[in-house]
């Protein structure tokens, strides 16, 4: 599976999705050890082996935590010479190979089942035994973060000994997903403080009939409080089920969802118009506050899109992100 090349589908329901490069995970629920899952994919992401390396990361948390604390969960990484497909609890593997479908599954093991396909893999779809077949939902493509879903269809696989690449559709130009909000896209009744934020990026929209993300030159990234870094070259958008808002279901903006009961399901968009961040509230009970390093006191945002500077932070319910500019 080379990096940055894997297409992340996410299916219909409640567990979460994440993507760290083109390091794959589902987790059917939330448990105390999901954050030593992330941690791991995160780290072995930046490896030469992600494979091996999120297996090590793996044995290192279950030995500080015990077996018994692993939550079920199913992983699909790069590894020398195909994919590493690793599956802990009642978590399905669905192999595709052209000629054969494989089936694995986590149950069949004490700790966790892994197996490297060496085969031409066409995709993996990972989701718990009970909720299958799963229902993609139409136009995602997981690039990075979190994200809720019941199930994942990872797609262009090849082999972890893929030269590392540059992302995939880089280029100069980019479609704001404000534009494509005030422009294309029908905005939901609990949406509607986004109907207006396309006035200022419109001049920038390069395709009006655009229906997903155009990535560009990332101006920075965002990094939360856990240190996840989320690569400013697309439009997200934050909240509890950020799945829920039509620009993400349109392909339009990805989604950044947090676990956090002081955000609404759909907080606050996050775009970038001709190499400045804007942040805009959703009209949300709580707000979506900046703040510049070092400040004091937070701003709260009004009805309009707000400029964020470099260094400085966003907040949306109890989480903080900070914007540090690509130097």
């Amino acid at each position: 599976m080379g990096r940055e090349q894997a297409e992340v589908g996410i299916a219909r329901g409640s567990g979460l999705v994440a993507r760290f490069e083109d390091i794959v995970v589902f987790i059917p629920r939330e448990t105390p050890f999901t954050e030593r899952i992330l941690e791991a994919a995160e780290v072995a992401a930046e490896a030469d082996d992600p494979g091996a390396t999120f297996v090590r990361q793996l044995v290192a948390a279950v030995f500080v935590e015990g077996a018994a604390a692993a939550a079920a969960f199913g992983v699909v990484a790069p590894t020398a010479g195909g994919v590493l497909v690793l599956l802990r609890g009642p978590v399905v593997a669905l192999i595709d190979k052209f000629d054969e479908t494989q089936r694995l599954s986590g149950t069949r093991a004490m700790t966790w089942l892994d197996e490297v396909v060496r085969e031409p893999v066409q995709q993996v779809v990972l989701a718990e035994d009970d909720d299958l077949p799963v229902e993609e939902l139409p136009h995602t493509d997981l690039r990075a973060g979190v994200a809720p879903g019941g199930g994942v269809i990872v797609r262009a696989l090849v082999d972890g000994s893929t030269t590392t690449g540059q992302h995939r559709a880089v280029g100069e130009s980019s479609t704001p997903a404000a534009a494509l909000l005030a422009a294309q896209l029908p905005v939901p009744v609990d949406h509607r403080g986004w109907s207006a934020v396309g006035v200022q990026t419109a001049a920038a929209l390069s395709n009006p009939h655009a229906d997903t993300v155009t990535y560009h030159t990332p101006h920075g990234v965002l990094v939360g409080n856990d240190g996840a870094a989320y690569p400013l070259d697309r439009p997200y958008v934050i909240g509890r089920d950020p799945m829920a808002a039509d620009v993400v279901r349109h392909a339009a903006a990805s989604p950044i969802a947090f676990a956090d009961q002081g955000m609404s399901r759909v907080h606050a968009l996050v775009s970038v118009d001709n190499g400045t961040v804007f942040v805009h509230d959703n009209e949300t009970p709580t707000g979506t506050f900046i703040a510049a390093p070092g400040a004091e006191q937070w701003t709260r945002l009004g009805p309009r899109p707000e400029a964020l500077q470099p260094g400085w932070s966003l907040r949306v319910g109890n989480t903080v992100l900070t914007y540090r500019a690509t130097n």
